[in-house]
């Protein structure tokens, strides 16, 4: 490589028709020109792995939003699984203790109510075999009223019947206690599906 681009020459040619600028303005504004596109490169290249990073934590984000819902879902369904038992047990064990303490409350109820309406006061109270020992002890002192108990098989434990002249009441627990079994199971099932569907 030769040195004649760092001296000045004297040309005849080159006198006459100078040139625009100098070799040392031109290679300046050359390198001006790459330095130039090599920072807008960059600048790109920065733009681009930031724009990327904020995507690539969005889906994280995203993802783990996702994550948590479904453990979330997992655990509801994990501790409605697990309360069902104890639920069917509770229901089994206090349902039949509180359908004899609201039999016992509802025919007071009725019997007090058919005393201020009844003219003969004989009332006949039919009940399943199985509760006729319990109504027995129960059976309230209400003034006016004669009570005469009859088993009648075809009644279930919680249903009652009082006849007294030409009208007929009855107090039927059994498809109370029926419907709020099916209500808490259709509850726990529905609680156990959701997360199945998800």
């Amino acid at each position: 490589m030769t040195i004649g681009h760092l001296l000045e020459t004297f040309d005849e040619s080159r006198l006459m028709h100078p040139p625009s600028g100098s070799a040392e303005e031109t290679r300046a504004d050359h390198e001006l020109e790459i330095y130039e596109q090599g920072y807008q490169a960059g600048w790109d290249d920065c733009v681009k792995a930031q724009s990327d990073a904020a995507v690539a934590l969005e889906e994280d984000f995203a993802q783990n939003l996702r994550e948590l819902s479904f453990t979330y879902q997992e655990a509801n369904v994990a501790a409605a699984r697990s309360l069902a038992p104890l639920i069917s047990g509770l229901m089994d064990t206090l349902f039949p203790e509180l359908a004899q303490q609201a039999l016992r409350a509802k025919l007071s109820q009725q019997l007090e109510s058919i005393a201020r309406k009844a003219v003969d006061g004989h009332v006949i109270i039919r009940c399943n075999p199985g509760k006729l020992r319990f109504l027995e002890t129960m059976q309230p002192e209400i003034s006016g009223l004669e009570l005469h108990l009859q088993a009648d098989e075809t009644l279930g434990e919680g249903q009652v019947s009082l006849a007294f002249g030409d009208c007929e009441r009855e107090i039927d627990l059994d498809s109370l206690l029926a419907e709020l079994r099916t209500l808490t199971h259709a509850f726990l099932s529905d609680m156990t599906q959701e997360t199945d569907d998800v």
